[in-house]
């Protein structure tokens, strides 16, 4: 598991793109994701994107390294602001995985 490029469906010849970048869920964390209420559209479509790698037992999201920073500080707020601790301890752990794994993470 871990983090790779790949390249961009989109083409933008006004400005650089930036870099699609791929990284490695296990589908715990992805169901997590999919139970998010505090994100905008662009982060909906990163995580409802998703592709199941049913063998391996996790799940592949692509994006920017700003889809993934804004996916983390959605996931941060909602944990944040749930009452309910399972439902926060299960926000925090899909945070710190995907911190940890985030092409644009300095720890």
């Amino acid at each position: 598991m871990g983090t790779r490029t790949v390249r961009s469906r989109h083409c933008d010849l006004d400005s650089p793109a930036e870099p699609r970048l791929s990284v490695t869920v296990p589908a715990e964390v992805a169901a997590v994701l999919r139970t998010l209420t505090l994100i905008d559209a662009s982060t909906e479509r990163l995580v409802f994107a998703a592709a199941i790698d049913d063998d391996h037992g996790v799940v592949l999201l692509v994006g920017t390294g700003d889809d993934f920073d804004e996916l983390i500080d959605h996931i941060a707020a909602e944990a944040n602001h749930t009452t309910n601790r399972r439902h926060q301890k299960r926000l925090d752990t899909a945070f710190d995985t995907l911190r940890h794994r985030s092409p644009t993470a300095t720890d």
